[in-house]
């Protein structure tokens, strides 16, 4: 191979590195520095240029530490697992092999020359190799595009990899096959079709699971959703009941006192009977608004907020939520509520406020304020989950806004950096 050869394969390694950096940062979020990424990725590249080089454009070899080499770059640079690293690396390669082949049956069907031929002249090698980048660029642009809208893609099963694997080694077999036959235009233009159903096959498995994936992952929300609904009913339902048995053990309670107040003379005992008669009846009272629905949240998160060391605080003397139904309620509140306990656990402040109130007999607002130490994670204004498994977490916000979607309710958040606040306010329009 002479130095002309040699100094072009340095362009085009370049432009092919430059391509998967693209694609990546389209993807995936980095785990290290960019410099560090460029670094990696460098060294790699600057390998399979060495073994390009050494071996002499040996196909087969160069597509395998294609592969490898862009799964050990994803895999170690971007927040990405290993199934799914080997994945993008495949279908990388996939996609570098099909505009190869593209652009050299192309050019041997219209020129009437072996596929081969263009080894042996340096401009048509360059021609070829400018021109198959730009297609394999062009393609890469539009598959990114294609996940972005569905990032379900990421975690694809490994049984996917096969298909474009196998692709690959059956474009190289046709490829090195057709070398045998010279200046057949029936022959290239087979060959070339057969690369090209290869392709269209990877691309419509990729779409069908694409959807699937979807499709799968929406089921598996509603599922979960249905599933947290269903525990924080039951768990509504047995605070009531709890309620319920407190009211009359404290009705039973009071009677006890007066009549023992009735029996005694002693001025001591009365007055001890009177203070915890007192007392009593502030147990008793457990509703603090006129919706026995929203009492019963506040009873549930009173508590909870009290084993955990939480100052929380209702506001809710003007509140008339009566025009949504109880499970609509109580899965709204839940879920925000659980949210901001969880936030203000780990704060330093350790407080919640809760108004609910009315706005110009025209408005209903629910106002939620927690302390929250960290800014929430965000990504085009939509709040993520902090949690490690975000497949069993950050439902909760998803169905709120399904829910109130039913009352054309408008929800948004807003988090004071300086005070370390976090505000949610739900307007509905009455």
């Amino acid at each position: 191979m002479g130095i002309d050869y040699k100094l072009f394969m340095i362009f085009v390694y370049a432009f092919e590195l430059f391509i998967l950096m693209d694609y990546c940062n389209r993807l995936f979020e980095r785990k290290i520095s960019k410099s560090k990424t460029l670094l990696i990725s460098s060294c790699l590249y600057a390998v399979l240029y060495v073994l390009c080089i050494s071996l002499n454009f040996n196909e087969i070899i160069n597509a395998a530490a294609f592969v490898i080499a862009n799964l050990l770059i994803i895999f170690c640079s971007y927040k990405a697992s290993f199934l799914s690293s080997l994945f993008h690396a495949a279908v990388l390669s996939c996609i570098m092999t099909f505009s190869e082949s593209l652009i050299i049956y192309i050019t041997a069907s219209v020129l009437n020359i072996s596929t081969y031929s263009y080894k042996q002249d340096f401009i048509s090698f360059c021609m070829l190799c400018i021109t198959s980048k730009f297609l394999y660029y062009a393609f890469t642009r539009i598959l990114s595009l294609i996940m972005n809208k569905d990032k379900s893609v990421r975690g694809s099963h490994w049984l996917l990899f096969v298909m474009p694997l196998s692709s690959i080694f059956c474009s190289i077999l046709i490829h090195y096959l057709s070398s045998y036959v010279k200046n057949n235009t029936t022959i290239y233009i087979l060959c070339f079709a057969s690369i090209l159903l290869l392709f269209g096959a990877n691309i419509i498995i990729f779409h069908v699971y694409n959807k699937l994936s979807k499709t799968t992952e929406q089921l598996y929300e509603l599922k979960a959703i249905e599933q947290k609904q269903e525990i924080d009913n039951t768990y509504m339902q047995v605070i009531e009941e709890n309620n319920n048995e407190l009211k009359i053990f404290c009705h039973d309670i009071k009677n006890h006192l007066e009549q023992i107040s009735k029996i005694t003379d002693d001025p001591k005992v009365k007055g001890y009977v009177e203070s915890l008669y007192g007392t009593v009846n502030e147990y008793s009272y457990t509703g603090i608004s006129e919706n026995k629905a929203l009492d019963i949240i506040i009873s549930k998160y009173n508590s909870l907020c009290q084993s955990k060391k939480i100052r929380i605080s209702f506001d809710t003397k003007t509140a008339n939520l009566d025009f949504m139904e109880d499970m609509d309620l109580a899965n709204v509140m839940n879920n925000l509520l659980d949210n901001a306990v969880e936030a203000a656990e780990k704060s330093s402040k350790k407080k919640i406020t809760v108004s609910i109130y009315s706005k110009n007999n025209a408005m209903q607002i629910i106002r939620i304020t927690n302390s929250s130490d960290a800014a929430p994670k965000v990504s085009d204004r939509k709040l993520l989950t902090s949690k490690k498994n975000k497949a069993l977490h950050g439902l909760g916000l998803t169905s709120v806004k399904n829910t109130l979607k039913k009352y054309d309710a408008f929800l948004d958040w807003n988090y004071d950096e300086a005070n370390k606040l976090f505000e949610t306010t739900i307007v509905f329009s009455i």
